[in-house]
């Protein structure tokens, strides 16, 4: 087991050497060490040597932080013809338009502006896209074109999609759009928009979805139980169903199937589900069968890992022995982490072990915070962390949330700014740091959040996310028979959708776990009738 002692990094007052960033392997973990470098003081050819080992060249925090240290005229050009707006650009060089010009700056250009773009540019995609919307209907240019149509609707931003896109199609042109994969895209932003009532609509006929992915097709289905056609939507959900691929997936589709049709046989096909999520809940909770099969653990080893659980370097070495393991190899492996301190490692590698079908639900530092906080608020806190990072202490996201409880850079540094602390973002890596951040920002979020799917939503996606798309544009407005099922389907955002529900599943296991087991009914109530959503709303 790669238990790489050369990676003891100080996590206090941070620093970093390039020395160290050149011993790391190529990974997410080096990309954030390698911001962390270039945000100190190094110098220009330093800076160019840890930059050139970043996997991702183009991350916006990697990019900016090198360019503060090194004079690249190449790169800066690149980043200064970006942000400009068209009509700013229309003005510059062929080679700085090709760098900048994009379909969705196009959505906010004069015809005039998108003339001289036409006129300058040598890229063929550019030329396109500046030619169809500077002259005429978009809409009528693009409706019998499926390239064109796919190139500025799914580039395009919602308020233009509203404003220009959301005309009335003919059957024909729905199935002409349809015969391709990329229409899946433009579904979704059809159905999740509750504006585009026009191609709604215009959806809701029996048309050939076989090129479409299994996504597209549920949501044909969602669109159609809006509209009232159940009948449709059993069609399409029969379709997304032989589609998907992860139980959880199809589990939501034969939820829905019982939902419409009220026949038990889909309650009973949920309940033998092995997946432990929100509809496999609700199943039980009708059927009154036995609960789910879950292990609460509570390790009471607390001696010392000679693992370093708190560099994220050490467990990308452990993630690629985990994907190369054997199941005995993995059952070794788990051995070396059955402590109190890495109890997330080790039952993220049971659940890999058992192949998901069996499900793990840690507690740590339970009697030291049961000692300040409520069943539900310690319930929330480890439903959320059971979704962020299986309770993996060294967790980096691709948009660097840190730690346990995943919390972004800029939040860290407000929170620490409000409690007036003094830290390093790698003290995100300390799990009782990282809680306690964590606990922080829930306590804010509650304040404006009621319910805990409410507060998962902003958790994930911000609370201006929630307020904006979730709250004011009306879902769980109590208004449909399939509330709130219906509204969680509607989110917007993809991470934040399925992000809710399973947040809401993780916390009534962890109500039952902590001691106050709560009926399902009672948990998803105050989103059916919608007066707490109401009173906030307004």
């Amino acid at each position: 087991m790669k238990f790489v002692a050369i990676f003891i990094l100080p996590l206090f007052l941070f620093a970093i050497s390039l020395d160290e960033l050149n011993n790391m392997p190529t990974s997410l973990a080096k990309d954030f060490y390698i911001w962390q470098f270039l945000e100190q003081d190094v110098g220009e050819i330093d800076a160019k040597k840890a930059y050139k080992q970043a996997q991702n060249k183009d991350r916006n925090e990697l990019l900016q932080a090198y360019l503060k240290r090194v004079d690249d005229p190449k790169l800066q050009f690149i980043q200064e013809c970006k942000k400009l707006d068209v009509a700013a650009l229309s003005k510059q060089s062929k080679e700085c338009i090709d760098e900048g010009f994009s379909v969705l700056k196009a959505t906010q250009a004069s015809s005039q502006d998108l003339i001289r773009i036409y006129n300058k540019t040598q890229n063929s995609s550019h030329k396109r896209v500046a030619q169809l919307m500077s002259v005429g209907d978009i809409f009528e240019n693009i409706i019998d074109s499926p390239q064109d149509f796919y190139m500025i609707f799914n580039a395009s931003g919602d308020a233009y999609r509203i404003n220009y896109l959301d005309k009335k199609a003919t059957p024909q042109q729905i199935q002409l759009l349809a015969n391709e994969k990329s229409f899946s895209t433009s579904i979704l932003y059809i159905v999740l928009n509750p504006a585009m009532k026009n191609l709604q609509q215009s959806l809701l006929f029996d048309f050939d979805s076989s090129a479409l992915d299994a996504r597209a097709n549920f949501y044909l289905a969602i669109n159609a139980i809006k509209y009232h056609n159940e009948d449709l939507a059993l069609l399409y959900l029969e379709r997304a169903k032989e589609k998907f691929y992860y139980r959880f997936d199809k589990d939501r589709v034969t939820f829905w199937q019982y939902q419409i049709t009220q026949d038990e046989s889909y309650l009973r096909e949920l309940s033998e589900s092995f997946d432990l999520n929100i509809f496999t809940i609700f199943a039980k909770s009708q059927t009154k069968e036995v609960g789910f099969t879950y292990e609460h653990l509570s390790l009471g080893n607390t001696q010392k890992s000679s693992y370093d659980y708190t560099n994220p370097i050490n467990w990308h070495y452990t993630l690629q022995e985990i994907e190369s393991a054997s199941k005995e190899k993995l059952l070794q492996l788990a051995k070396k982490f059955e402590y109190e301190e890495t109890i997330g490692e080790y039952s993220f590698i049971l659940e890999r072990y058992y192949d998901y079908k069996k499900h793990f639900f840690p507690t740590p530092f339970l009697q030291e915070l049961q000692k300040d906080y409520s069943i539900e608020e310690l319930a929330l806190l480890y439903a959320i962390i059971r979704q962020e990072s299986r309770f993996v202490t060294a967790s980096i996201s691709t948009s660097f949330a840190l730690g346990q409880t995943q919390i972004m850079p800029f939040l860290v540094r407000a929170i620490a700014k409000e409690k007036g602390d003094t830290i390093a973002l790698t003290d995100m890596f300390k799990p009782q740091k990282s809680i306690e951040y964590g606990l922080h920002h829930i306590a804010f979020l509650k304040r404006s959040l009621f319910h805990p799917l409410l507060i998962a939503y902003g958790y994930n996606g911000g609370i201006g996310f929630t307020q904006r798309e979730i709250i004011q544009k009306g879902l769980f407005n109590g208004n449909s028979k399939y509330e709130p099922w219906l509204s969680m389907e509607l989110v917007p955002y993809h991470e934040s959708r399925d992000y809710g529900k399973k947040v809401l599943a993780n916390y009534y296991i962890y109500l039952e776990i902590l001691g106050k087991p709560t009926p399902f009914a009672s948990l998803i109530k105050p989103l059916i009738d919608g007066s707490k959503i109401e009173k906030w709303r307004d």
